[in-house]
């Protein structure tokens, strides 16, 4: 059996600035979450895991019926902040002896499947090459945003995270040399929905241009 990238799919955030479940908004004839998941339902991931909240229902998601498989991890500790979701999933894809992961957002509706699939492409072509990265990073505009393909080599640092930190504050020297970094120029993928403004924006986008 080859590689296995397994893709982390966030979605466990409280939504406290949106002020309503934002993975449950109404988006593009689906929902805001659905739109997210089903772009990483689609790519050439192997297995997904779909981190929430405890007892946190998912009928947001809509799963599409011949997308990558996928599961729901409940984590105890979310309120804790983005850190321990990562880390949930972390030991939940060490535990399936996952190769690498990428870290998905719910609330990037827009996220593209040829994104995903670059990243994993990259990821495959660098290992093959003889030099295997410890991540493959999208970037737009400078700045390096979800989704991120992180190696099982990284894992010990994703689980050093503490509190609301993302993956992003890892991306430092020396740690940052030993990736590999995607220019990605649709603005529109790395665009995630924390405000009503950011949803009515979206909205408007999609209205305006006819999706």
């Amino acid at each position: 059996m080859g590689e296995m990238i397994f893709g982390l799919f966030l979605a466990a955030g409280n939504s406290r600035r949106m002020g309503k479940d934002k993975r449950s908004l109404p988006f593009n004839g689906i929902t805001v979450g659905a739109s997210a998941f089903q772009a990483a339902a689609q790519a050439r991931l192997d297995y997904l895991f779909v981190v929430t909240r405890e007892r946190d229902s998912v009928s947001w998601l809509m799963p599409e019926e011949n997308g990558v498989p996928w599961e729901q991890i409940e984590c105890p500790n979310s309120c804790i902040g983005l850190s321990a979701s990562i880390q949930c999933g972390v030991h939940a894809a060490m535990e399936r002896q996952a190769h690498a992961i990428i870290i998905l957002l719910a609330d990037q509706p827009c996220v593209a499947v040829p994104l995903i699939n670059a990243l994993i492409s990259e990821y495959r072509v660098k290992k093959k090459q003889g030099c295997p990265p410890l991540f493959v990073a999208s970037r737009f505009r400078e700045i390096i945003r979800p989704p991120i393909l992180f190696s099982a080599s990284a894992f010990p640092e994703l689980l050093t995270l503490k509190g609301d930190q993302g993956a992003r504050s890892l991306f430092k020297q020396p740690f940052l040399a030993k990736g590999h970094i995607l220019n990605w120029h649709d603005p529109l993928c790395f665009y995630d929905l924390d405000l009503p403004s950011d949803y009515r924006y979206l909205q408007s986008i999609y209205e305006k241009d006819g999706f």
